[in-house]
């Protein structure tokens, strides 16, 4: 009679390919969060300052107002209040403006200054001190079919919150 022993279960080799793959993952995604952060440094230290309606200096300007909102006087922050009106005044003329040149022509315009002098008599210019230009996008590609217009407001007004915000064909404060 032969002896047999039992067969012993063998252990399972260890496979390192799903820890590489996670570890490999967490390296591309933190590389990628490294090098947009450092290239969004990048952008903002380069801004160009010839452009003071440019995305780079809305934003400068947003965080400019919340900081300084809270050192404003009682005068000052009515005096914001007219201004930030004045603005809200301008989005609504622009918004306006620009439904009928679409209504009319079927796209949104290249400019602002397409709007003149047919649909308004001049582009509003924001009230200051210190008011950055109303920044006009067309979304898409051109005949534009989709806008949207930055604007930054100081203190805020109309139960719209002070810093920036973007006007679309659909709503006068996205943000």
């Amino acid at each position: 009679m032969e002896n047999v022993q039992p067969e012993q279960p063998q252990k399972p080799k260890r496979s390192y390919t799903v820890p590489v793959i996670l570890v490999i993952a967490w390296v591309v995604i933190i590389g990628l969060f490294a090098y947009s952060f450092w290239a969004d440094n990048d952008e903002t230290a380069n801004t160009n300052t010839d452009n003071p309606g440019s995305e780079s200096s809305l934003e400068q300007a947003d965080a400019n107002v919340l900081a300084n909102r809270a050192a404003m006087t009682a005068d000052e922050l009515e005096q914001g209040r007219v201004r930030d009106l004045q603005r809200l005044n301008h989005m609504k003329t622009l918004r306006s403006a620009l439904s009928a040149y679409k209504q009319d022509k079927g796209n949104y315009p290249e400019t602002l200054d397409n709007l003149v002098p047919d649909y308004i008599d001049a582009v509003p210019t924001n009230p200051g001190p210190g008011g950055q230009d109303y920044n006009y996008t067309g979304i898409g590609a051109s005949p534009y079919q989709y806008f949207e217009v930055a604007y930054v407001l100081e203190v805020g007004a109309e139960n719209i919150a002070a810093g920036l915000h973007v006007m679309s064909p659909d709503a006068l404060a996205m943000w």
